[in-house]
């Protein structure tokens, strides 16, 4: 749902999922960064 509300910040997720996917980040770091990113 939030990335539907904010299609705009899709790219840039995206570029930074592919810029660090060896972290392979966990689902509680992802909603850390999606937080962060919507206070922006």
């Amino acid at each position: 749902n939030f990335l539907r509300e904010h299609p705009h910040l899709i790219g840039k997720i995206c570029e930074d999922f592919f810029a660090f996917e060896s972290l392979h980040l966990t689902e509680l770091e992802w909603e850390k960064i999606i937080n962060c990113v919507g206070n922006k």
